[in-house]
């Protein structure tokens, strides 16, 4: 017999959705650039070089570099491999996507050849990051009784205040309600609340999350050179997010004993297995804006200096779960919620600073320092992006949690002879949790590229990167005694391979 029981919210009460928290202010403030085939294989080193479209999502001054028009397009292709290790089970997965890296058109107006020597205009997308991700768990069950259930009847036995039945799903309708109305809690008396699997001697867990979508900022940049010593450039930038994550969760009860046949009596079977299944969805737009400036004291070197405000951000969520249950008399229950909700991102300011040497027609050595502070990033009402209630603990975890970052880039490029180059690069994005928390979300990115350029202005570029990190996977799981199982370590290689066609006039 299969029971559906469905639920539907549609209020912009938090307590009532998908709750927002400091993770959603990390993924749109993380950002790992993409861009060109050339400002990859250099390590988004473009902070002090300019001359490369990419180079303005980090310095708008680097437009002002151009002495040409130029129209670029970069096709990327991007394979995610994660390594997962969940009680000693080791588990592989991968996800291919493709996507463009970048796309942009500069236009070269020419002015005073003795001050103002040209005004640059440039406009195109450059993607800022990609969530393409895919990953599964798996535990055989063996000595582990913990369970999601457990987290919740340890919610509802530790409240101050106990609630009654009814008041189950209205208090907590996205995550206990559903396990109460597939009966896989109850009440067993005096507000005292038990799981459905009380003998259950071990519990085998899987979990299956895919993530799809990026962000990318379609940049209006101007800017000018002044006597090829000082290059000015400004920008505002019109960002687009889009965020999709399914995960399935299952949890499968091993028993080592018959039924207790006076609970069986009693109405109480055990529950055999249960699923929960669930579908974020998040979409949006927001702008920023870009200042900078590249000066070269001497000929051979350039010093360059960027900063970026905060990405406003307003986005809109839906989220839908569900929870399916089986007993061991052979009853099914299904419970489905959906939510949509809507809310504002404020992302941390951003400073850059660089230094550029280019030796000759030779050589380019470039490296590059970044700034920010995750702890400024806040959630804000979708109405009245000043206010903050309905998200004050969301943001004090955020003020708690994340911490000051420091991310370098370096980059090179050797010229063999006239239409070809080499180019390498390193980029570290520092950990952006403060150091009171033992994860560590930093990443490093190796990478290395080459390039085309004939007389006509025709240039083909391409690069490969390599970037490595890892992070600890924790499942709300606890035991009876309110005791969390173990944590799930994560390793993803993400390699990048990258071409742009370029047509410089």
């Amino acid at each position: 017999m299969k029971k559906y029981i469905i639920a539907i919210a549609l209020t912009g009460f938090q307590l009532t959705t998908h709750a927002q928290n400091q993770l959603d202010a990390l993924r749109y403030s993380n950002l790992n650039y993409s861009g060109s085939a050339r400002f990859n294989a250099m390590g988004g080193a473009f902070t002090a070089i300019g001359g490369d479209f990419s180079s303005t999502v980090l310095n708008p001054a680097g437009i002002g570099v151009y002495r040409s028009s130029e129209l670029t397009f970069s096709p990327t292709f991007l394979q995610t491999n994660n390594d997962a290790r969940f009680y000693n089970n080791p588990t592989e997965e991968g996800r291919l996507n493709f996507n463009i890296g970048s796309i942009g058109y500069v236009a070269v107006k020419e002015m005073d050849q003795n001050g103002w020597k040209s005004l640059n205009f440039g406009i195109g997308y450059s993607r800022t990051n990609s969530f393409s991700r895919e990953y599964n768990l798996r535990s055989s069950g063996i000595n582990d009784t913990t369970s999601l259930i457990y987290s919740h009847t340890n919610t509802l036995n530790t409240l101050q205040n106990p609630i009654t039945q009814d008041q189950m799903t209205a208090r907590y309708p996205a995550e206990i309600g559903p396990a109460y109305e597939t009966f896989l809690l109850d009440e067993i008396g005096n507000g005292f609340y038990d799981v459905r699997f009380w003998d259950a001697s071990g519990i085998a867990k899987s979990y299956d999350v895919i993530n799809r979508g990026g962000s990318g900022d379609l940049n209006l940049t101007v800017g000018g050179n002044y006597k090829d010593k000082l290059y000015v450039g400004a920008a505002v930038a019109f960002s687009i997010v889009n965020f999709n994550e399914q995960t399935t969760y299952r949890e499968d009860m091993i028993y080592s004993s018959p039924a207790d046949s006076t609970q069986v009596a009693a109405g109480f079977p055990r529950s055999t297995d249960f699923t929960r299944k669930s579908t974020l969805d998040v979409s949006g737009a927001g702008v920023n804006l870009k200042l900078g400036v590249i000066y070269r004291p001497v000929d051979f070197v350039r010093l360059g200096a960027s900063i970026q405000s905060p990405t406003w951000l307003s986005l809109d969520e839906t989220f839908s779960n569900s929870y399916e249950s089986n007993f061991e008399n052979g009853e099914n229950y299904f419970f489905d919620y959906f939510s949509e909700f809507s809310y504002r991102i404020h992302t941390p300011w951003r400073t850059n600073l660089g230094l550029g040497l280019i030796l000759g027609k030779k050589a380019v050595f470039s490296a590059d320092y970044e700034y920010l502070n995750y702890s400024n990033a806040r959630i804000r009402d979708a109405i009245d992006p000043i206010v903050e209630f309905g998200f004050d603990e969301a943001n004090q975890e955020i003020k708690k949690d994340f911490s000051r970052a420091h991310n370098v880039r370096f980059g090179l490029e050797y010229r063999i002879n006239a239409p070809y180059s080499l180019r390498a690069g390193f980029r570290y994005n520092d950990n952006p949790l403060n150091d009171q928390i033992a994860d560590d979300l930093s990443s490093r990115t190796f990478s290395l590229g080459g390039g085309y350029k004939n007389e006509n202005g025709v240039f083909v570029d391409f690069a490969y990167s390599l970037s490595q990190y890892g992070e600890t996977v924790r499942l709300n799981a606890v035991d009876f005694n309110n005791q969390a199982g173990q944590g799930a370590l994560l390793d993803l290689n993400s390699h990048l391979i990258q071409f742009t066609l370029g047509l410089r006039f």
